[in-house]
């Protein structure tokens, strides 16, 4: 926790800093505990997309929608990542945070982060 607003508002930034792709995981089938697994790029028009955050104060920093083709599936996880696909050089996972997403057909999946630094 940090007590100090501005210093929160700094640590939310350089967070907000780290990465701006957005994309769509389900639960690792073969290790439960471990990172979440991406859908594989271009499955049913999926990819990453690329959000825009603005810093709001208070420790917060609010990025721009985005809406995400995927194909039917449960989705468990929203991602965040460094590059447009893990096939780009320097690309990482950032964070993962959990989400409750089914899609019967092809659909979308609207995804607004939020990230507030306490």
């Amino acid at each position: 926790m940090v007590n100090v607003p501005s210093t929160a508002q700094a640590l939310s930034d350089d967070f907000a800093g780290l990465a701006d792709w957005i994309g769509l995981a389900t639960v690792n089938g073969e290790d439960q505990s471990g990172s979440p697994v991406e859908i594989p790029q271009g499955a049913s028009g999926y990819g990453r997309m690329q959000t825009q955050w603005t810093s709001s104060g208070g420790g917060v920093n609010v990025g721009m929608a985005v809406t995400i083709s995927a194909p039917p599936g449960e989705y468990k996880f929203a991602i965040l990542c460094t590059k447009s696909g893990p096939d780009q050089p320097g690309d990482k996972l950032i964070d993962y945070c959990n989400i409750d997403a089914i899609l019967n057909t092809d659909g979308t999946v609207v995804v607004t982060p939020q990230y507030t630094q306490t």
